[in-house]
């Protein structure tokens, strides 16, 4: 729990330079997704530093992915710089290559690791859901252990044996990551939506909790 939020632990070669990418898609469910305060900054949280990210197959090259560039989560609308292309990639090396105005996500290599799993997965998102994380196991939901680093090659061996079960994709809680959750599917509309319906029933859970709370006090 004592990890510092954004660091990139992986070693990366990164190339600085604007890159043409259709990014559109990714913009908007971001914005969605900012706006449920699941992608943000706030300064009592985390070290003041920003947290998720979103990503996406590339469409003409199936090995490489979009994923939002790292330290952007504070931004309410983001724009084609705030987004990196990873073209390779080692989860055992460690190792990442990519292009863009700005470096990937230190979530990168989970990230890398679905999509190295699974062809068909064509979206991945993390967000940091505080009220998800804590009803981890009330709502049946997968997890990484706590001894399991975020952003390190533990955590995406972790998160490659995971997807091996769920190949068309699931939500899962990272309990070594205060309040991460991940959510992976074949299309960024079924990933939104598998996250938004277990965050409503993680509310609901939450206010039966506080009204228990109450009944009993």
């Amino acid at each position: 729990m004592n990890e510092q939020e954004g660091v990139i632990k992986y070693h990366l070669d990164h190339q600085s330079s604007a890159v043409n990418l259709d990014v559109t898609e990714l913009i908007s469910w971001r914005t969605l997704l900012y706006k449920l305060d699941l992608i943000n900054q706030r300064e009592d949280k985390y070290g003041g530093l920003s947290y998720g990210n979103i990503s996406m197959r590339h469409q003409k090259h199936a090995d490489q992915f979009i994923i939002s560039a790292s330290q952007t989560g504070h931004l309410a609308g983001s724009n084609p710089d705030d987004y990196s292309l990873v073209t390779e990639y080692n989860i055992k090396q460690n190792t990442m290559r990519s292009i863009g105005v700005k470096p990937p996500s230190s979530e990168a290599l989970t990230h890398a690791a679905i999509y190295q799993t699974q062809n068909s997965i064509q979206s991945v998102i993390h967000v940091h859901s505080p009220v998800i994380w804590k009803f981890t196991h009330q709502l049946g939901l997968n997890s990484i252990g706590s001894d399991i680093a975020y952003g390190s090659v533990q955590m995406a061996e972790a998160v490659s044996c995971l997807s091996k079960q769920y190949p068309e994709g699931t939500v899962f809680t990272m309990l070594g990551h205060e309040d991460g959750v991940v959510v992976y599917g074949q299309t960024l509309a079924s990933s939104f939506f598998q996250l938004t319906e277990i965050l409503a029933k993680a509310i609901q859970l939450d206010l039966q909790h506080h009204t228990t709370g109450h009944q009993n006090a």
